[in-house]
C-alpha cells in the first residue's frame, strides 16, 4: 500500500477536506498531498508560537531531498523547535492527479480519509533526523539574497499597509523575525 502524506497543527482529523484552490484552477477545490513525508512536516505549523497563522515555508523537494532555505540565522530552528503536531497518512488512489511543476506533489478533488495518524512531538527534531537520512538539506540565504528579500517584504509590508498595525498578526511576525525589513517599512512609513 503506497501511502501519501499531509501535516497539521491540527489534532483529531479523520477526513481531509478539498478546500484549497487548484493552482491554475482556482473555482476547484482539492486536498494537497506529498509523497515525501519528510517535506509534509514542514507544514506543521503552530500559529502561537509563530504569531501568524499564515504558513512562511522556504523549501522545496528536488530528486526527493528537500532543500530548506534559511532566510534569517537559525530560522529553522525559531519555527520548528517545540512544535508538535500529525503527519496524516493518506492511502494514494488513482484518482489523485500530480500537480504540475511539483515533485511529487497530488491533489485530490474529493475527501480523503485518513488511514493512520502519528504524533510528532517536536518538528524540527524530525526534521533534524531527516536531515541525518539525507532527504532534508538546510541551507543558508547569501547576504545578497537577504539584501534584496528585506527591500521586498519592507514594500510588501508598506503595499499592505502594516506599518499602521502593530498588532496585526502579520506585523508581528514579520517584526520578530525580519527585524530589518520591518524597520525599513516603518522608516519608509514615516516619511
Amino acid at each position: 500500500m503506497e501511502y501519501v502524506f499531509h501535516s497539521s497543527h491540527e489534532k483529531g482529523i479523520l477526513s481531509l477536506k478539498p478546500v484549497s484552490p487548484l493552482h491554475g484552477a482556482p473555482n476547484s477545490k482539492v486536498v494537497y498531498l506529498s509523497g515525501s513525508e519528510a517535506y509534509s512536516v514542514f507544514y506543521i505549523w503552530d500559529a502561537e508560537q509563530n504569531l501568524t497563522a499564515r504558513k512562511y515555508v522556504t523549501c522545496g523537494l528536488k530528486n526527493g531531498v528537500v532543500t530548506y532555505q534559511e532566510q534569517f540565522p537559525g530560522q529553522l530552528e525559531a519555527f520548528y523547535k517545540g512544535v508538535s503536531g500529525y503527519l496524516y497518512c493518506i492511502e494514494k488512489t488513482a484518482d489523485m492527479q500530480p500537480v504540475a511543476n511539483r515533485e511529487n506533489m497530488w491533489a485530490c478533488p474529493h475527501e480523503a480519509p485518513v488511514a493512520r495518524v502519528e504524533f510528532i512531538p517536536d518538528v524540527y527534531d524530525r526534521i533534524m533526523l531527516y536531515a541525518c537520512e539525507g532527504l532534508v538539506c538546510v541551507t543558508q540565504a547569501d547576504d545578497a539574497f537577504r539584501a534584496e528579500l528585506d527591500e521586498h517584504l519592507a514594500a510588501q509590508f508598506l503595499h499592505e499597509d502594516l506599518p499602521s498595525q502593530p498588532d496585526h498578526p502579520d506585523s508581528r511576525f514579520y517584526a520578530r523575525f525580519f527585524p530589518r525589513a520591518w524597520e525599513k517599512a516603518l522608516q519608509a512609513a514615516e516619511q
